[in-house]
């Protein structure tokens, strides 16, 4: 399955190519899609793409796959001792 967090982790990469560290999370957090976090080794901190809205959830398979290539993304930051926690 398709997700954004992938693109999102590239251009954080790509906007500071020493820093940034991005790496693939196990399926059972990402759900049934495959999720990427990166790493900012400057703030010391996790970073993961979230969906804004799930309207796309109610659309039929083309449009869905349309919207999810070009839909809202929010940037969680996440902690190291909340993300090892998590993991």
């Amino acid at each position: 399955m398709y997700s954004n967090c992938l693109f999102e982790a590239i251009k954080a990469k790509i906007k500071d190519p020493k820093n940034v560290h991005i790496f693939k999370l196990p399926k059972n957090f990402g759900g049934s899609e495959i999720h990427f976090m990166w790493y900012n080794e400057v703030t010391h901190k996790y970073y993961h793409s979230k969906v804004s809205n799930n309207k796309w959830l109610k659309l039929n398979p083309l449009k869905k796959a349309i919207y999810k290539l070009w839909h809202d993304q929010k940037i969680k930051e996440v902690d190291e001792a909340f993300f090892n926690a998590l993991i």
